[in-house]
């Protein structure tokens, strides 16, 4: 019998959003190997590597949500809003250790943005793909 999604337990839920948000950052590693490749081979003007970081940084906050939203089949949009906060911080811890250390800027804003919509968007998919 498949248990209900209101029967998991907080740390069953929180891995669930944790493996999401994984895959995610796992999506977001290689497709900026991708961008990082075709930059380096094509003679592309440096100002598409922001369109493209926001772009990267989209469509893993868009499978984040996805994948924690079926793996938890149900409230896609309240779900999917959570994977993409912990999609979020965990960019943001990685941004601090690894980054300038310029957490707060107008760019972080907008990736939180993104964020939450794209994994929201992400989350109401898997809802309705169940």
């Amino acid at each position: 019998m498949e248990k209900q999604n209101s029967i998991y337990s907080v740390g069953d839920k929180a891995i669930r959003f944790l493996t999401g948000a994984l895959c995610g950052a796992v999506v977001s590693v290689i497709l900026s190997l991708i961008f990082a490749l075709f930059f380096t081979l094509t003679p592309v003007s440096e100002s598409f590597v922001s369109a493209a970081a926001y772009i990267v940084f989209s469509l893993s906050a868009f499978l984040c949500g996805l994948i924690s939203v079926l793996r938890l089949r149900t409230a896609g949009l309240i779900n999917g809003f959570i994977s993409g906060t912990c999609f979020f911080v965990l960019y943001a811890v990685f941004s601090l250790v690894f980054g300038s250390g310029a957490l707060f800027s107008v760019s972080t804003l907008i990736m939180l943005v993104l964020s939450i919509i794209f994994s929201t968007l992400g989350g109401i998919l898997a809802v309705n793909i169940r």
